[in-house]
């Protein structure tokens, strides 16, 4: 597969999961249906959003990613999950929660910076191995 269908591919993965979260945010829920605290869902959603989205901008999750590609995830993150907790203010059988927001701003947050200290870990290593580089 060639770089500009794998780029694609990225950006595919992160267009389908925010449909789905959209699409899921439209539904209403079942009194009692959920198994884990709502707060659980909205972390793991988050964080697999941050997650395709650093992959789409940067190629890759696990690698050096630019301070404006980490924060650009980061305000997206912070402002889209305010944005789907208005929007389900207006679907019938939903609630809109500061509370809910908020766990994704922290998941989001959380997501940037493991992938920030994941690409600093590395970035290391890769000038260690360099020629010329001390050996530690």
């Amino acid at each position: 597969m060639g770089p500009a269908a794998r780029t694609v591919g990225r950006w595919g993965a992160f267009g389908a999961y925010l449909a789905l979260t959209f699409w899921l945010s439209s539904r209403p829920l079942a009194t009692g249906s959920l198994v884990l605290p709502d707060w659980v869902f909205h972390a793991l959603e988050f964080a697999g959003l941050s997650a395709l989205l650093l992959r789409a901008l940067g190629g890759r999750f696990a690698g050096p990613h630019g301070m404006g590609t980490l924060m650009g995830v980061l305000i997206f993150g912070v402002a889209y999950g305010a944005l789907d907790e208005l929007h389900q203010g207006l679907v019938p059988g939903r609630e809109s929660s500061l509370r809910d927001a908020l766990v994704d701003a922290a998941a989001t947050t959380a997501t940037v910076g493991v992938a920030a200290v994941i690409g600093s870990a590395g970035r290391r290593r890769t000038e260690a191995r360099a020629p010329g580089s001390a050996r530690r």
